[in-house]
């Protein structure tokens, strides 16, 4: 029950939930906003298609590059909600159709370099153990925030007869979260250069070999060659 009122659970859980809030905005809107920026609805079904596009290819490269270690966990997040805050602040101010699918595609960058990166952020996070409450838990959280698009989107159109308030909403929630995980970014990298000069002090000057793991960012300490390893996790 601790974890679930922790910090990082929150920040986990409101992160996930605006990537989905903002991707399942865009697919219940895009045939409206197409219209009212006097788009024929027959050509809106290819703002779903960049969407698709956009999403498929990123899921890979962002795998891709976190697995490779030339972008950490956090920093993908990061740019996840940076593509998706520029997303939809281009849809406010998009009035042709390739703006709009430039618009689509973004989106769909954004939604799919980050939405499979839940499982990763829990196990570094809580811990392998507790992955299947806390995934749960977070579930539950982007479902209730999903519950309040109806609401979201009857109010900005029959009120106030557009979604571009909803759409500022919505870059806004990207940009603070932005905020958060670059936050997070820079913590954990002081967190692993402290690892490093910790394993360069060791007794004996041993020689430590650094293998930083992406998603746990844990490291291992020691000299192949040696038959005792340490660990130097932070």
């Amino acid at each position: 029950m601790k974890k679930f009122l922790s910090v990082l659970f929150w920040c986990d859980a409101l992160s996930f939930a605006t990537i989905v809030f903002s991707q399942t905005t865009f697919v219940l809107l895009s045939v409206d906003l197409s219209r009212d920026k006097n788009i024929a609805p027959s050509e809106a079904v290819y703002l779903l298609y960049a969407l698709s596009a956009g999403d498929t290819v990123f899921r890979s490269v962002s795998g891709l590059v976190i697995d490779s270690g030339h972008l950490s966990l956090e920093a993908v997040m990061a740019l996840g909600h940076l593509v998706q805050a520029l997303a939809f602040e281009l849809l406010v101010w998009s009035s042709s159709l390739p703006m709009l699918l430039l618009s689509s595609v973004l989106v769909g960058v954004g939604h799919g370099s980050t939405i499979f990166l839940e499982t990763p952020v829990c196990v570094k996070d809580f811990g392998m153990s507790a992955l299947p409450i806390m995934v749960g838990g977070m579930s539950f959280c982007v479902g209730v925030v999903i519950l309040g698009l109806p609401i979201l989107t009857g109010h900005f159109r029959d009120k106030l007869q557009d979604y571009n308030g909803l759409l500022h909403v919505i870059a806004v929630a990207n940009v603070v979260l932005l905020a958060i995980w670059s936050l997070r970014m820079v913590v954990e990298r002081r967190k692993r250069r402290k690892s490093v000069s910790l394993c360069h002090r060791k007794k004996n000057q041993q020689i430590c070999s650094i293998n930083v793991n992406p998603v746990s960012g844990t490291c291992e300490a020691g000299n192949p060659s040696h038959a005792n390893k340490e660990n130097c996790t932070m």
